[in-house]
């Protein structure tokens, strides 16, 4: 039997059964993961270990007037910070947590270190999505992170001359304390715009860090308010639809109210980016910056007009932006294909683009262009750089 009230005094009882349903649902959710994070976090007393400024030196880049770690980049683009911590074991420190200051403070981060073990050889890691203020990294899923760890340091990649400041650098126990930080760092912390962004939400931000996504706690966020509300009516013929309504619209709110305030920093991240620059500006500014810049300065050495251009790429994104960027010129690009079509398509004159990865082979000494299936295409290098390289065939 379904129950309709519509009097003050029934709307406040429902206001009262969706409030105390929603709290209990809550509470039970959170006893969960306490029990759960104290039953899997190991027994241990070892505290953070902070690496300020004090101690800090600095390989690349200098300290800058102002409170925390003022950093300015070299002409490369590059500020290396480093600290001395010998004796400190890697297994007692899973977790690290870098703060920078700013919506888009660098392009890169990078974390290296050197062990007792092995000496002088340096070991490192690129943290991936790290264009945000706060990055998190699970040391332990990194093959190189035992033993005793003598030095670490954090390198940054920004622009020649960028003033960064690294608010907080910290190596964290496995702790209830640091989970449940990491926890609200995914379900809070947006990540920036890629070119998945249209089709994907995965509704966290730190996808290679193990925590529980944020839908499936507030589904069973969900389902045990209704099972606390079913059994708060226990005795009561009938159950309220406008209760039932409510619980799910609570639950529905809060996950979206947390996409939009994910979005609202990534639309803050767009504007800080983007506004005002013209169409050439914002390519530039964009992930593919060097993809961009790389085949106009290729375009410019494709002559005559008309001139076919063989754009060779395994990943499906680079060739795709690579032939996008690559017109007006006549362009190949086979999606999902062979990189290039048989030999015998290939005639002198004609132009091959490789953005790596791609799986063809340069023999500099020979000037030959060796293809998967074992074809070889004479050609002259035109122009290489880190983003690809443009040849002619002869």
């Amino acid at each position: 039997m379904i129950l309709t009230r519509w009097g003050f005094s029934d709307l406040l009882t429902m206001v009262k059964a969706i409030a105390v349903s929603l709290l209990l649902g809550a509470a039970a959710v959170i006893a969960g993961l306490l029990l759960y994070f104290f039953a899997a976090s190991p027994d241990i007393s070892t505290s953070p270990l902070i690496l300020d400024g004090k101690a800090a030196h600095i390989e690349v880049g200098e300290v800058l007037p102002g409170g925390g770690m003022q950093l300015l980049t070299d002409d490369r683009g590059l500020a290396v910070v480093q600290w001395a911590i010998p004796g400190t074991q890697a297994g007692s420190f899973p977790y690290l947590r870098v703060q920078l200051q700013g919506t888009k403070p660098a392009s890169s981060l990078s974390v290296a270190w050197k062990t007792a073990a092995t000496g002088d050889t340096l070991k490192g890691f690129r943290v991936p999505d790290n264009t945000w203020p706060v990055a998190w990294v699970l040391l332990t899923r990194l093959k190189e992170w035992r033993g005793a760890i003598s030095e670490f340091g954090i390198v940054i990649q920004g622009e020649p001359q960028q003033a960064v400041q690294l608010e907080r650098v910290e190596l964290l126990p496995d702790t209830v304390a640091t989970r449940l930080r990491m926890i609200l760092a995914q379900w809070l912390t947006s990540s920036p715009w890629d070119h998945r962004s249209i089709n994907l939400y995965p509704g966290t931000r730190y996808l290679d860090v193990a925590a529980p996504l944020l839908l499936p706690v507030v589904a069973l966020w969900l389902a045990l308010s209704l099972l606390f509300y079913v059994v708060l009516r226990r005795g009561v013929t009938g159950l309220s639809w406008e209760v039932v309504a409510g619980i799910f619209l609570v639950c529905w709110i809060t996950l979206d109210l947390m996409w939009q305030g994910k979005f609202l920093i990534q639309l803050r991240e767009t504007q800080a980016s983007y506004a005002g620059k013209s169409s050439e500006a914002k390519r530039k500014a964009s992930p593919d910056a060097a993809l961009f810049e790389f085949v106009g300065e290729a375009s410019k050495l494709i002559t005559p007009a008309g001139s076919r251009v063989f754009v060779a790429s395994s990943d499906d994104y680079t060739g795709m932006r690579g032939a996008y960027y690559a017109l007006p010129h006549n362009v190949y690009w086979a999606r999902g294909g062979r990189e290039l079509p048989p030999r015998q398509a290939i005639q002198a004159d004609d132009y091959i683009l490789v953005l790596p990865p791609a799986a063809l082979n340069y023999n500099s000494q020979e000037n030959l262009l060796e293809t998967r299936d074992g074809n070889l295409i004479p050609v002259q290098l035109l122009i290489a750089r880190q983003a690809g390289a443009l040849f002619r065939v002869l």
